[in-house]
Order: structure tokens, then C-alpha cells, then sequence
């Protein structure tokens, strides 16, 4: 109750349960890809999964099924097939995995170190600046942080006692934390050095040794090459030395720049006493293994730094970090001696409470718009289309879709249907033409209503500029409201006829057109 309490404080002050899915880029997609699987789920499995993630897409195009695993969004899915699908319901789901993170991190430093010990990690762990951010998400790094410390914890346990049980454990996790997150696939560069550091070579001629990654490619394998040919296309930022330097500087410091000396002490802990590391041998060799495991292949596999990945791994630097304080105590004083790594952890949480900066999420004003949207159109169905070049579309796409009595109206993005673009941006093709083309357009999709965020990006698009101009200077389209400062809702004033179908191209991932039916009037 501790670690969920906090969180929670957390996401009340970050404004979570009221400001949109926009605190990152890719949490507006997690919502509506679990709000899919909760739709899925409650109307029976009418059919396959794929074909009703496709339809559903086209109707709220911020299903990314595929692009990360689908455990963040079957555990997102079932919970709001029990409970409900709106903010407050998955922000609770959110805190709740977060809480367990940190709970878990003090769980295994508690088995470990004693009592104190563990509940000062734990709420070390929640200071972590990545923590307060991202526990104010809907993000799959933290469950995927989770998975990740239970698999290296139960590899520990093999390492102690050699049975084929532990051994599955660990190949049962680790499938499931790369069914969340593709960074999890760092586990596998952990077993073999932990092994070889632990001394236990000998488990490497048992077959119980080589099981895990036949369970993991059981599990995970069919996810695994369909990411990749999801991937194919997209351009993935390459590891310079600043981003290796990155790595190296916020895994080994992510309790503090001061706490990396003790850090390091940690990673040699057998080099100190007769008694071997602090917390046990294997504990020390899975550690030293997740944290330098973790780096090499965040350096080898691009993707560039983010803050939240290193989060993953912070349980295990803390065990390193309490390991080498009992280490470094070794020189200290007898009557101070014991004392010295609760005395530094708590240092760590003072330091944290007192340097503690909770970001507000970004204020769109998407929700309103929506909820006046979806609650004033009287049409069984409803096209709106939707630009920005400052903001995330799918934020907009997940306000409508948490509303709408799913599947009915289609939210239409600029940046899919005037433009093509891939999915980080950085290949861009204006198909939008000049305004009159544009208006055909918005005539033959059916458009009734055209919301244009009028904030300037950092990149301006020429397909969204040249929309606000079709629709601000035709006869035929009325500006009927403004929320805030910069969002424009337009209004076609003749009646909009709805087309058979909708058809939504994505070129870049799937590689072809999705197309869902148009209802009509009766």
C-alpha cells in the first residue's frame, strides 16, 4: 500500500486521471490498442484478432498491436473488461504495475540485505526521476522492468540449486517480458557470464541449462518476426558514443552521480572478504551480468537513449550499490560498520524526497473537444478528421475512441490521409495537392467536422498547413469553435455522404490498405 500510495500521489499531481494520453509519444497508442483488446474481449472474439485490431484501426488509427508485445495490452484489455475503459480506470492499472515494480525491488534487496534494506530500495526506486514520469503513463516499460527482474531473480535461484523447475521459471518470464517490450531481449546476454561468474560452469553441461531459450522462442518467437517485419521500415536512431556514454552514465548513476563509486566497489564484491558478495554469490554474479548486459545491448541494438530503459535495471544496481557500501564499510569503524549502507541508502531517499520534481502532463484540450464531439453528433456514424504538427494525433484519436460507443465514428489523421509518413516521422511525402483537391477529398471520406491544432511544430508539414487553408477559406466549411488558444474545429455545412467504406493506407508497416464498412442512416 505504500509504493501504490505514492504512485498514485504521483499521477494526481501529474493531472493523469484528467490532461490526455500525452505524456509520451507512444502512450496514446497503448490506451487504444488496450481498449481494442477490452472491446475484443467483450464482444466474444467475433473474429481473429487481426482482422478486428485492422478494422478497429481504421476507426481509431492508434492500434499499434505488433509494434510492441501485446502483454501490456491483454493485461490493459482484461482489466477494463472488468472494470471500465476510462482514464481514471487504466491510470489505477498503471499504479498498480508500478507499485509491484518497486515492491519486487524491494522484495529481492530485502531477501537479500534484511528488512530496512529492501524498503529503502523500494522507495529509492520511486524516486527515480524515470519513475515518477513514467508512473504517470500508460507505458509498457515498467511491466517490462518487472518481467525482467523476476527472470534474472529465478536465474539466481537455478544458480543456487540447479533444478529444471527454476530453470523454467526463468524462460517463462523472460518469454513474458519480451511479449512486453523488445529491451528485455538484454536478458539473454545475462545467463552465460552469470553463470561463469557465479562458478557454477558445471550447470553448462546439464540440459536444464539450455531449456529457457527453447520455452522464450515458444513463446515470444512468432511476436518476434512479426515485429520484425513491422520494422523493416522504420529508421532506427544508431548508437554513437554519446549514446553509449548515456547508458553508462544513467545505469551505473541512476541512483545519483555519488552513488556510482560504490556501484563499482559493488560489481568486484568478490574481490573483498572471504565470505564472498554481500547478498550472495549468484545474486552478485545475476547483477553484475543484468547491468553490464543491459548496456551492451542497448549499444548494440539501435534504438537511441531514453531515460525510462534504463529503469529496467534499477533493482540490480541497488543490490550492487548495497553491495559495495557493505564493502566499502569494511574500512570504516566497527560501531559504524554495520550501519553504513542503510546510512547511504537513506542518504539516496532523503536526496530523492528532496530533489522530487513531478512533470505535468502536456495541456491539450483534446478531451473537451471530444466529449463535445462525440456527444452532440447525431449521425449513426461520423467521419472527423484530425491534424496537428505539435502534438501526437493519436491523442486525439484516444480521447474520441475512450468516448464513443466503439466501433462507430472514424477519426481520420492529416498525417495519414493527406500525407505518408512512417512511424518516426522522419520519411515524409505531401500527397495532399492544392486546396481544391483537399476539399474533394474531405467530400469523397465523408468529413463532417475538421479539427486542426494550430500550434507550430518543429517540423512544419505542408499537407497540414495547406488543410487549415482549404477549410478556413471555403465557403462550404464554417469555423465553429476554438478551445484555448490553438485548436479550430470546422463544421461542413451541407450534409457529408458517407462512402461504403473507409480505407486507411499504411505503407510502411502492414504494407497495404485497411478498409471497416460505413453504417447507414436507417
Amino acid at each position: 500500500m505504500l509504493y501504490m500510495s505514492i504512485v498514485v500521489a504521483y499521477q494526481w499531481f501529474s493531472q493523469a486521471y484528467t490532461l490526455p494520453f500525452g505524456g509520451d509519444s507512444d502512450e496514446p497508442a497503448h490506451y487504444v490498442t488496450s481498449l481494442m483488446v477490452r472491446d475484443y474481449i467483450r464482444t466474444g472474439f467475433p473474429q481473429s484478432p487481426l482482422a478486428f485490431a485492422e478494422q478497429f484501426y481504421v476507426h481509431y488509427p492508434a492500434v499499434a498491436f505488433g509494434m510492441w508485445g501485446p502483454m501490456l495490452h491483454v493485461i490493459g484489455g482484461a482489466w477494463m473488461a472488468i472494470f471500465s475503459a476510462s482514464r481514471v480506470s487504466i491510470m489505477l492499472l498503471i499504479a498498480t504495475l508500478s507499485a509491484t515494480f518497486a515492491w519486487s525491488a524491494q522484495w529481492v534487496s530485502r531477501r537479500a540485505f534484511g528488512s530496512l534494506a529492501g524498503l529503502l530500495v523500494g522507495l529509492g526506486v520511486c524516486l527515480i526521476p524515470a519513475f515518477q514520469a513514467y508512473s504517470t503513463m500508460v507505458m509498457a516499460d515498467i511491466l517490462t522492468g518487472t518481467f525482467m527482474l523476476w527472470a534474472a531473480y529465478w536465474w539466481s535461484r537455478y544458480l543456487e540449486n540447479g533444478r529444471l523447475s527454476t530453470s523454467v521459471v526463468f524462460g517463462v518470464l523472460a518469454g513474458l517480458a519480451l511479449l512486453t517490450k523488445a529491451n528485455a531481449g538484454a536478458l539473454a546476454l545475462m545467463p552465460l557470464p552469470a553463470t561463469v561468474l557465479a562458478g557454477r560452469s558445471d550447470l553448462l553441461r546439464r540440459r536444464s541449462f539450455w531449456i529457457p531459450p527453447g520455452i522464450v522462442a515458444v513463446l515470444a518467437g512468432p511476436w518476434l518476426i512479426f515485429y520484425a517485419s513491422l520494422m523493416a521500415h522504420v529508421t532506427r536512431v544508431p548508437t554513437t558514443p554519446s549514446i553509449a556514454y548515456r547508458y553508462l552514465l544513467h545505469s551505473f548513476g541512476i541512483f545519483g552521480v555519488l552513488t556510482i563509486p560504490f556501484v563499482l566497489a559493488g560489481m568486484g564484491g568478490l574481490l573483498f572478504g572471504k565470505g564472498g558478495a554481500p547478498g550472495g554469490r549468484p545474486l552478485w554474479a545475476v547483477s553484475v551480468s543484468m547491468l553490464l548486459g543491459f548496456i551492451l545491448y542497448h549499444c548494440l541494438v539501435p534504438g537511441g537513449f531514453e531515460s525510462r530503459y534504463v529503469l529496467m535495471i534499477a533493482p540490480w544496481v541497488a543490490v550492487l550499490l548495497i553491495s559495495g557500501a557493505a564493502l566499502s564499510g569494511l574500512r570504516l569503524p566497527v560501531f559504524i560498520r554495520s550501519g553504513f549502507p542503510v546510512v547511504l541508502l537513506a542518504s539516496v531517499v532523503v536526496y530523492g524526497a528532496a530533489t522530487i520534481r513531478i512533470p505535468v502532463k502536456t495541456q491539450l484540450p483534446y478531451s473537451q473537444v471530444a466529449a463535445d464531439l462525440v456527444g452532440r453528433t447525431n449521425l449513426p456514424q461520423s467521419v472527423f478528421l484530425f491534424s496537428s504538427e505539435s502534438a501526437v494525433e493519436t491523442a486525439f484519436v484516444a480521447e474520441v475512441a475512450m468516448r464513443d460507443k466503439r466501433p462507430n465514428h472514424f477519426v481520420l489523421r492529416g498525417s495519414k490521409m493527406l500525407a505518408r509518413m512512417n512511424w518516426n516521422g522522419n520519411r515524409y511525402e505531401n500527397r495532399a495537392g492544392d486546396e481544391t483537391q483537399v476539399r474533394e477529398r474531405l467530400g469523397a471520406w465523408g468529413v463532417s467536422r475538421v479539427i486542426i491544432d494550430t500550434s507550430p511544430g518543429a517540423t512544419p508539414w505542408p499537407h497540414h498547413r495547406l488543410l487549415r487553408k482549404a477549410v478556413s477559406e471555403a465557403p462550404e466549411w464554417r469555423l465553429t469553435r476554438r478551445y484555448g488558444s490553438s485548436v479550430e474545429v470546422y463544421e461542413f455545412l451541407g450534409t457529408a455522404k458517407l462512402p461504403d467504406r473507409i480505407e486507411v493506407d499504411v505503407p510502411y508497416t502492414l504494407r497495404r490498405s485497411l478498409t471497416a464498412p460505413v453504417m447507414r442512416r436507417p
